[in-house]
This record gives C-alpha cells, structure tokens and sequence, in this order.
C-alpha cells in the first residue's frame, strides 16, 4: 500500500517535467521531439 503514494508523487513529478520541457521548448522557439 506505500507504494501507491509513490507511484502518485512520481507522476505529478513526471507531469511538471513534460509541462517544464513544453515550457522550454517554447522559449527556444524550436519543436523538438518528445521522448
């Protein structure tokens, strides 16, 4: 059961990321492929 919180925490996490690197790429004016 203590790995529910986890797995939730590492998705929001993941989440901020794939924003942050929209973010960035947005800022560089350049498309670059998402992984």
């Amino acid at each position: 059961e203590s790995m529910i919180p986890i797995t939730r925490s590492l998705q929001k996490a993941l989440h901020h990321l794939s924003r942050l690197r929209d973010l960035v790429d947005d800022t560089n004016g350049e498309r670059s492929p998402k992984m």
